[in-house]
């Protein structure tokens, strides 16, 4: 477990959450809601379990802050035992910079850049997924190289040449966007937000081309890109009627060290009556049975053999014909979760591998792997929950543990 002697250093930027929250306000993906709240939390956690817990900012370390700021950077993390990226997604080639400047001070840095795209590329992990047969949307992927992107300030360049390449590819994938069936779509490094995910969709080929010219202009030169992903339209199973959109059966699992340890359901109660008379049947249907918790952390086992990232999410949602899907991938230390209670086991788990890290650096380039109840003690979960005053209700059917035997 995570001890006195452990000294970690978190990497964090806020610029890109303030951008976050520009982009898609409080009523956005967990993310924008939940990542300033996990960062004030970290260092009560630490406090908690006895784990030094300090603070240094991507843009100090990348010299972005001045040469004082650098160095003050460079003292800090050299005192410490692991450094842990956190904070929302950033461009490939920052963590690929950061990977290198901590490694020039000695420190193992959770987690690498290759294991971080590993789950933040769509390219990437659908192909792995698709490889073992696990269940996911049927995807079409739309590559864009350097000279495609290069030209895309052109709507005609982008109409005929990105959009006769979105056809033949799509009726190759057999993907026929209509108004019933629409296709959603997005970038291969970047999903559609959650409440507005309806806004990410097309009828046909002619307005998947035209609407989604919009989201490359405007992430061309601030994110990563790499294509686009164009998914098939997928009943899910509702389980909440709300004023925007149905809330459906969909649950983010969180993996560290190859583990499924915990899940939570997708999305908050911000448009849910908790005290009308549907509150009670919504949260039997969220609730999972044994059974089904079994068979969800048998998928994410499965998922979490096929990925080599050490720390990332699963999102997973049921078709009306109760089956479920993987939705998406994305790394642990950009994911939020909907319920608070539910970023204290995570945390902890987190800590507690980082110390199994720090221990053996060299367990960062090998398969994750690690004993569940060297993750997760109970007994320490339930007292940081009590120090730091946090509710336990929302434990009773939104979220979970997911380690159990």
């Amino acid at each position: 477990m995570a001890g006195r002697s452990l000294k970690c250093v978190f990497l964090w930027s806020e610029e890109p959450t303030r951008r976050l929250h520009e982009a898609h306000g409080i009523h956005g993906r967990p993310e924008a809601a939940q990542l300033e709240t996990r960062h004030e939390m970290i260092p009560r956690i630490g406090w908690t379990m006895d784990v030094g817990v300090r603070f240094v900012s991507v843009e100090q370390l990348l010299r972005q802050r001045g040469r004082e700021g650098y160095a003050l950077a460079r003292e800090i993390i050299e005192h410490s035992d692991i450094v842990l990226i956190d904070g929302p997604l950033y461009r490939m080639s920052v963590y690929q910079s950061i990977e290198k400047e901590v490694a020039k001070m000695g420190v193992p840095c959770l987690d690498t850049a290759a294991n971080v795209a590993h789950v933040a590329d769509m390219s990437s992990y659908h192909l792995a997924l698709h490889k073992q047969k696990i269940p996911q949307p049927r995807t079409v992927l739309v590559p864009l190289t350097p000279e495609d992107l290069a030209q895309s300030d052109s709507k005609e360049f982008y109409r005929n040449v990105i959009g006769g390449r979105m056809e033949l590819l799509l009726a190759k994938g057999r993907i026929h966007p209509t108004r019933t069936k629409p296709v959603f779509y997005r970038t291969f490094f970047s999903s559609a937000v959650g409440s507005n995910v309806w806004m990410y969709r097309a009828e046909s080929i002619v307005d998947l081309a035209k609407s989604s010219y919009e989201i490359i202009y405007d992430r061309k030169g601030r994110q990563d890109i790499g294509g686009l992903a164009v998914r098939e339209f997928l009943e899910l199973q509702s389980v909440y009627p709300a004023p925007m959109r149905d809330l459906y059966r969909e649950y983010r699992i969180f993996v560290i060290g190859g583990v499924p340890v915990w899940y939570t359901y997708y999305y908050g109660l911000n448009h849910v009556d908790t005290k009308g008379e549907k509150f009670e049947d919504f949260k039997k249907a969220v609730a999972l049975k044994a059974a089904t918790r079994r068979s969800l952390k048998n998928l994410a086992r499965k998922v979490a053999g096929v990925v080599p990232s050490h720390f990332f999410v699963i999102d997973v949602a049921y078709t009306k014909k109760k089956k479920p899907v993987v939705i998406d991938l994305g790394p642990g230390h950009c994911a939020g979760m909907a319920y608070k209670i539910g970023q204290v086991p995570v945390l902890c788990a987190l800590l507690n591998y980082a110390a199994h890290i720090a221990a053996s650096p060299k367990r960062l380039t090998a398969k994750p792997k690690i004993a569940p109840d060297r993750l997760i003690d109970r007994e320490q979960v339930d007292k940081v929950i009590d120090d730091l005053g946090i509710s336990r209700r929302p434990l009773e059917c939104f979220c979970g543990y997911l380690n159990e035997e």
